[in-house]
This record gives structure tokens, sequence and C-alpha cells, in this order.
């Protein structure tokens, strides 16, 4: 990770200090240091897949409404701090425009030759309540709420008198301000439109204009430089915007793949005051605004050998959690199924990872070289595993620099003294001949490399200036109980990908320093008696054995056909509802379903179900059919991934849920293996969902190969998976030792250390509270759990980090007036959910936390420094050196959520709400004052700091009902 960060820093920093200010000529006289707080973020994408996860780093997003997008789900998704505003051409209509003209065609006068278009009469005495009809309101009905008024100058190529002229211009007032009339709340951008600024000025939220520095020649294809009597015409009609107290918005154009250009472009914008937004000719790739987005997608490539599902994939397996654990989001690219390769590269991907068993077939092979040729010549990171997916020939040595050998290799191969500089990761490293031999290129270091009897050499592993390989057989190497890696895959992909790595790692296993602490239970046995005195339910013996003396947030699943009256036991029903009731009405138990019959093969149960007993699709696993038992035998039961999920949760609302509490969760059963259709309905349910994955590290196998991804795409809704294996693993499909869940304890531990991987995840099935092995091992697991510095959650505040995860987006700030040039300012922007940012410890004393709102405090671990943060948005600005000023008091680590920071040099304040008793822990001189619920509090205790500043840490206990209730914590120095 630490190679990462400092590459990262190394390769972003060395431009500032160059790029920092526009020239002072092009600045305008006595013009203010520019605020960056305040400054407007602006994007334009008119694509048909605009990444709108990464988009919401601006505030506002003008978007093509023909593509379908969703505006009401895009701000709530965004948490309110980007919404999405329709693109609308007022003056012209354009000869693609799908269906029949929105205008009619008595009103096209003129036709603009160079984007084949129509242009409209604005003259016309229909004009403007046709453009209301025909054009806005749909929008608004959709839930626009923003427009970009786009060619409001169209009138201008028509041919007439002043008259005529002065006529067009008038219907133009005319159709903004009858906009304005009917939809007051409507916010309205014109592009242009200097004729009519005078008159509409009061209807307008921003006036944009195209072109001050760099522009795109729709003629002749190509980006120019504007002309500087061009750009101060320019500044003098924005100058007159700002007069009328409007925004100003500067869209220029630039090649995608030169960012560095867009970024300098940016940056003279924003010199002068006005928020700029650089991007390609065709507005269809993301672009450079006040925040310049650091992609954190990586494009997963990989191969699919017969039969093998998604979770089943090597690339799944092995590389996504070390993906993840770096802060990249992964999207996955089936070579093997010819798709369609990405429009755009180097805007939305921060590397290229390639995951091969073996080579591609010859279409899949030119594909995938027609991808590797794009992406270098883009200079995306790029990292190969395991095989090179085509044979070492001419293409794709001459894409990525190899060299083969001159003559073939001959055995035996040896370990070339000096040049192998590293150790077996998992396993040994031996020099075993490779699949593939080659030799990587003049500047490489290697890792692995091998001679053979002629002299000649053969890498394995190496770091490039494109980014790196390890190939087979020093990749990972398999054996009985799966795979164990040569290599330290996470160092290996961290280093691969430095160029276009991130100085930290959004985290899902930490909030406020302590590691995440989550229960939760399938409903299976849920109807079982325990072999206890007098035979109670394994549901009773739960919740008087776990639930309720274990007063942590517990997650709690029933099975309707098992519990409820239309299942397998209807005479058994009143009694479990009544049980289920007691459990579902604590306040530290939120409900989840865990379906209604308890699919073991979800696809194939959803395959009988439409084609009876048809053979498989394929590449569905066959074992459903040979055991005819896709699910639970309930008499007259036709499965339904309705009935399973939407009715299951609908039968737990209405039947065992207490007035005001609702099923929060959707726990997959069986094989975990949910269709894109499951997904979809519990994310339209508003239900979150987990479990599946195969976290089973223990000391017997202790392999990163069987720590599994936190999620997994299903046709692009997103499965998160549980952070650990339940007891049915542990105890070899409860057929024993039932004991053998206890030895999860491994598992924590091993995912803790070196690196914390994963979550406290104490998972199990009902059925645990039946036998007294199985019990005892379960209070071991509790106790141990319990008596870890942990952060106590539910497993939908889990499912929900994840989610946050997905779409976090992170921008570099544009350097400008006041920055210092050896800065480099990160904006972070989620929902809220996901609290912490994992840093390489060396980078904490770079911090500037005064630069840094957003960010409570810190917590060194064994892998990194966790940064806490207050809410949904932060800053972090890292120097070159390290910070000598005073740090202010801050948060060291909390078992409870914050929210409501202000933190300023000498002071910080937060609510702290948990549902029990919390504590924190605060960093700060002796000398300052802490407050807790508005009344003075003495420390506790001193403890030793962690962090280079060398500032006390005090402990402070939160009673109950204080916690309960979200009590002001404040620290005055």
């Amino acid at each position: 990770m630490a190679l990462a960060i400092t590459a990262a820093l190394a390769s972003l920093s060395a431009p500032v200090a160059a790029q920092e200010q526009a020239p002072a000529a092009d600045r305008p006289a006595g013009s203010a240091p520019v605020s960056l707080a305040s400054q407007w973020r602006v994007a334009l994408h008119y694509g048909a897949d605009a990444p709108l996860e990464q988009l919401r780093a601006f505030d506002v997003v003008v978007v093509e409404p023909s593509h379908g997008q969703d505006p009401l789900a895009y701000i709530k998704d965004s948490a309110g701090h980007s919404q999405l505003y329709a693109y609308v051409s007022v003056g012209e209509v354009r000869d693609s425009t799908p269906g029949d003209s929105p205008i009619p065609a008595s009103m096209l006068v003129g036709t603009n030759r160079v984007w084949h278009s129509k242009v409209i009469d604005t003259a016309h005495p229909d004009w403007p309540s046709a453009l209301l009809d025909r054009l806005i309101a749909p929008l608004w009905a959709r839930g626009f709420r923003g427009f970009f008024l786009d060619t409001l100058d169209a009138w201008q190529t028509l041919p007439g008198d002043d008259s005529i002229r002065e006529q067009r211009r008038q219907g133009l007032i005319r159709a903004i301000r009858l906009i304005k009339q009917r939809y007051p709340g409507a916010q309205l951008i014109a592009n242009r439109g200097f004729e009519i600024l005078d008159e509409v000025a009061p209807m307008l939220e921003a006036v944009a204009a195209e072109s001050m520095y760099g522009r795109w020649n729709q003629t002749s294809g190509r980006y120019e430089r504007v002309p500087d009597q061009d750009r101060q015409w320019l500044l003098a009609r924005f100058a007159h915007v700002r007069s009328l107290g409007l925004r100003t918005l500067a869209i220029d154009y630039a090649p995608e793949t030169d960012r560095a250009g867009q970024r300098e472009i940016a940056e003279r914008i924003l010199a002068h005051g006005i928020t700029p937004y650089v991007s390609n000719g065709a507005l269809n790739t993301i672009g450079t605004g006040v925040v310049q987005l650091q992609p954190r997608t990586v494009l997963l490539v990989h191969d699919r050998p017969a039969g093998v599902q998604d979770q089943q994939l090597v690339a799944h397996r092995l590389v996504t959690m070390p993906l993840q654990y770096l802060g990249y989001q992964v999207q996955r690219l089936d070579m093997t199924a010819h798709p369609a390769l990405p429009a755009s590269l180097r805007d939305r991907y921060a590397g290229i990872v390639a995951v091969f068993q073996e080579s591609l077939p010859a279409q899949a092979a030119q594909s995938w070289l027609e991808l590797l040729g794009r992406a270098r010549a883009d200079g995306l990171p790029i990292a190969v595993l395991n095989d090179l997916g085509t044979p070492a020939g001419r293409g794709i040595a001459e894409i990525l620099d190899l060299k083969r050998p001159a003559r073939p290799v001959g055995s035996p191969l040896a370990l070339a003294a000096g040049a192998s500089s590293l150790k077996g990761f998992e396993t040994e490293v031996l020099p075993a001949r490779p699949p593939t031999t080659i030799t990587a290129g003049e500047g490489a270091q290697t890792g692995i490399r091998m001679r053979d009897r002629l002299g000649q050499f053969i890498d394995t592993v190496a770091w490039t200036d494109w980014g790196g390989f390890a190939l087979a057989p020093h990749a990972w190497r398999a054996y009985d109980m799966g795979e164990n890696w040569v290599i330290d895959p996470i160092a290996f992909l961290a280093r691969a990908l430095s160029a276009g790595g991130l100085p930290f790692a959004p985290d899902v296993t930490t909030e406020n320093g302590r590691r995440l602490l989550l229960v939760h239970v399938d409903g299976d046995g849920f109807a079982s008696r325990a072999e206890l005195p007098g035979a109670p339910f394994a549901a009773g013996v739960m919740l008087d054995e776990f639930i309720n003396r274990y007063r942590v947030p517990h997650t709690v699943s029933v099975i309707e056909g098992e519990i409820g009256p239309s299942g397998l036991y209807p005479e058994l029903s009143p009694a479990l509802e009544g049980i289920a009731r007691s459990i579902f009405a604590l306040d530290h138990v939120e409900i989840a379903t865990h379906s209604y019959s308890h699919p073991f093969f979800w696809r194939a149960a959803a395959h009988i179900s439409a084609n009876g007993n048809e053979p498989p699709a394929p590449g569905m696993t066959t074992d459903a059919y040979d055991r005819k038992a896709p699910h639970l035998p309930i008499p007259g039961y036709r499965f339904s991934l309705a009935r399973e999920i939407t009715g299951s949760a609908d039968y737990i609302n209405r039947r065992l849920a207490p007035e005001g509490k609702r099923v929060r969760m959707m726990l997959w059963t069986g094989d975990c293996n949910p269709p894109a259709e499951a997904v979809a309905l519990a994310d339209q349910a508003g239900l979150l969902n987990m479990n599946g994955g195969d976290t089973t590290i223990t000391q017997r196998a202790p392999s990163l190969g069987r720590v599994a991804p936190i999620s997994i795409r299903r046709g692009g809704r997103l499965q998160v998976l549980a952070p650990n294996q339940n007891e049915n693993v542990y105890t070899n499909d409860w057929t024993g030792p039932f004991y053998g869940y206890e030895r999860v304890i491994e598992t924590f531990e091993l995912t803790e250390r070196p690196r914390r991987l994963k979550p406290i995840n104490v998972y199990f099935h009902t059925y645990s509270a039946t036998r007294p092995a199985s019990i005892a091992a379960l209070h071991r697991v509790y106790r141990y759990a319990l008596a870890q510095p942990t952060f106590p959650v539910f497993g939908s505040d889990y499912a929900a980090k994840v989610r946050d995860f997905e779409s976090m987006t992170v921008g570099r700030v544009l350097a400008a007036d006041g920055e210092p040039p050896d800065a480099i300012t990160w904006e972070i922007r989620g929902n809220g959910q996901l609290r912490t940012l994992r840093i390489a410890n060396d980078l904490l004393a770079r911090i500037d936390w005064q630069a840094s709102p957003g960010i409570a405090g810190y917590w060194r671990g064994s892998d990194g420094t966790y940064l806490h943060l207050g809410g949904s948005q932060a800053r972090l600005r890292l120097l070159s050196k390290a910070n000598q000023a005073q740090a202010p008091p801050l948060l060291a680590w909390s078992d409870a959520r914050i929210d409501s920071l202000q933190r300023d040099p000498r002071s910080l304040q937060f609510r702290l709400k948990a549902g029990n008793k919390a504590h924190i822990a605060l960093r700060h001189q002796a000398h300052c004052q802490v407050a807790i619920g508005g009344k003075a509090i003495l420390a506790r205790r001193q403890a030793t700091d962690d962090g280079p500043s060398q500032v006390p840490i005090y402990t402070y206990g939160i009673p109950r009902d204080a916690a309960r209730s979200g009590t002001l914590v404040s620290v005055h120095c």
C-alpha cells in the first residue's frame, strides 16, 4: 500500500507547482484568491452510459435525458449532494432526435449543417408554449428540477431584418419567463444567451459559455487553442454576468486522455473566479471541473472455463478481495463472452487487471489485444496475473515490451541469483518451467527471474513502466484445499497499479478506529428441539442463551415456511411465532427474512419452476436436479422469487414485527447464488441484502484465497457477501464436531493481522442452539468477540457501508490562488455510511488538519492509519513533508457513531449516539476543557499516543441514556 501511495503522490505532485496558477496576464486585475470550499462543481456528460455513480463528485451533472436517467433516484443515492440537470436544446432540434420531433415542423426554418440540426423560429407565437409543453413538462414529470438551456443563440444564424431578429429575441425571453412562471422551482443554466441576459437574469441560476482556453472544432474534428481576443471578449461577458449576481460556468475542451492538459485549462479558468469544466469534444467522458475525479474502478478482465459461475471464477475468488482492500471498485469483463469493449478508459478506470486461467480463443484474444493496446496508449496501469491470455507472440510482446528467448528454453531452470527478490508468500518459490517464457523489457524490476541451462533469462514476476505481471507458476499454486499465493497479491497489485492509485482506501471493516462487530442469524432450525431438559425449541434457547445475554446488535431472520401457518409445521406455528415476536420486540434486534421456502439452489429453483425438470441451462450446477430438492418441500407451493423475498417480508411485517418496526434485510439462503432478478426484487422492496462469500481462512488453511470479497455484482445489482462463514462450514455441514464453530476465532484473528481484512462477524443458524457442544462453542465465540475493541453494528449497517464503498467518489481539488504549491487536496463524497479511510502510517504526519474538514481524527492500526469521517463529505490535504503546525483536538477512537462534526484549530465538537453505553478517546492537550452533554468532564485516564504529534489521549465514558439521545461532545483548547 505504501508503495502505491508514494508513487501516486510523486506522480501527482510534480505538475502542481508548475500549474498552480494561471499566468498573471490571464487573471482579472484585483481578483481575490479563489475559495475552493464555496466553488460550484458542475459536470456535463451526454453519453448513453454516463457513469452516474462516479459523477456524484459534482454538485450538478447535466445529462442528455433521452438516455432514461432517473433524477429522483440519483439525488437520493447521492445523499442530496448531487443532482441531474436535463440538457434542453432551445434553439435547435437535432436530426437524430428519436421519434417525432418535439417541435412542430412549421417552427423549423433553418439548418445547422455543422451539428446536423434544424433551427427553430423563436418568433413563432406558439413556440414558447411548445417548448414548455413538449420539452420541459415531460422532463419535470420525470423528476428533473434543473435544466441546461442550450442553443440560445441559434436564431442569430437565420436571415432577417432587425425587426424579425428582435421578434426572435423576444420569443426567447417569453419562453424562459414562461418556464419560471409554471415551474418557479426550476433551476436554469443558460448556455450563452448574452443578448437576452439583462431581461432574463432574475430567472437564471447561472450562465455558461464554451471555449475560454481550449475549444473543439466540429468541422475539422480537432482541438484548438482559443485566440486571446476571443477569451478577453468572453471574460468581459462573464464579468457582466457576475454583476447580475449569477454564477458563471466555462466549458472548455481537451482530449480525454490528456488529464494534465484538462487540469491546466481548468486551473486557468478557476483563477478567474469562474467554475470550469473541461471535457472531450463529444462531452461523453468524465472531464475535469473544480475537482478532477480520481477513478476508483478497476476493470477486471478474465476468462470463464465452461460451467463456472461468477462466484467460482478465479478472478472473483482470488483477485477481487485484494483489489477491494486497496480501495478499488471492481468491474468484471468476461473476454470469452465477446463483450463490447468500454468506449472510454482513462476517464473512468484506475487500471486494468487481467486474470486468465489459460490462453483465450482467437476472437477473444484479438479483443484482448485491442483493449490492451488502447490501455497502453491511454497510459492506464495494467497488471496481468497467471497467463497473458494469448501466446507470447508478436502482438502482445510489442504492446507490453516483452522479449522472447532466442532459443528453446533448456532445462533445468534455476532462480537467477540477485534477480529474484521475492520470497514465497504462502508457498515457496520453485524454479518450475513456466507455460509462458518471456523477459520483461528495459527498465523493469524483476521479482522472480529464472535462468535456463543455456543462460537465457525467463521472468515470471516483474514491475514495468506500464504496471506489472505475475505469471504461472509464480502467481499462485493450487493444492488440495484451494490455492496458495506465491506472491503477496495485495503488495503486487498496489505496486503495479500505483500510477492510478489513491493515497488512501475507503474501508468497510472499521468505524472510528474500532473493528466492526456484527451478529446475524439465519433462521434455519427455528422449529428444532434442543438436546436439553424438556426439549425446548432451539429458537427459545437462542433467545435465552445468546440474544438476551449478549446485548449487542443482532440481525435475526426467520423462514416463513418453517414457522408460518402455511408452512411445514402449522401445528407448531403459534408457539414459534410467539418466540419470533419476543425476539423481534427487542431494541437490539433488527428483523430480516430468510425467505419463504429456503431455496437451496436459487437458480435451479427458478429454472425448475419455469421449465419443469428440463435439463439445466448451460453453466448451471446440476446437483439440484440430482437431488430434486431445490427448496423446502412445502405442500402445494410453486416457487416464486416474489413469494420468497417480498412475500416473506410482508408476512413478517404483518404477523411478527412490533409496531413501527419492519424487515430491514434479505439474508440469502442455500447456495447464496441468487439471480439478478432476485437481488433486484430485494432492492425494489427497500431491503438490504447479505450472505454468500466463503471467508474460511484458518490456521490449517491460512491463505488469502479463503478470504472472500465484500460483494459481487448480479446483473448490475449488488449482492453484499457475509464477512465470515457460519457454523455449518466449521462443523462439516453439521455432521460434527459440533463444537467446530469455535475455530471461527482463528478466522477473526487471521483477518485482523497482519492486515484487517474483515469485521468480526458472529454468524450462525438457529440450530446452533440445539446441541450442548455447539452452544458451548457459540458462547466461546461471543466472549472472544466481546473482549475485543469493537464497534457494534447491525447487519444492515454493514451492508450499507458496502453499498457506500461501491459508490464513494474521490476527486483531486484543483490548485488555485492561496493553495500551498506542495499540497494535494482530495475531496471524498459518499452517502454517509462508510466512515473510514485507511492511509499509510508514513503519510499521517503530512496531513494538514486545518484544511481537512470532515475528518474527526485517526487511530493507527496494524496495516495503516484509520481516518475517521464525520459524515458524507470530507477533504484531506496532504503536504509534501511533515506538517509542523500543532495538531488540533481530534478523536482517537469511539465505539459509537459521531455526527454533526465541527472542528477548528482549537476546538472539536460532535454528537455521539449509540444504543448502549459508549466510550470515546480524545487527543488533546492537558489544558483543554472537555464537556459532554453540556457538563464539564475530567479526564478518566491518559493513554499512550500512537501518532507523530505526541498529543496525550484521554478516555471518557458516556452513560447509556446520554448515548441513546445523542449527546454533544466538545473540546476547547
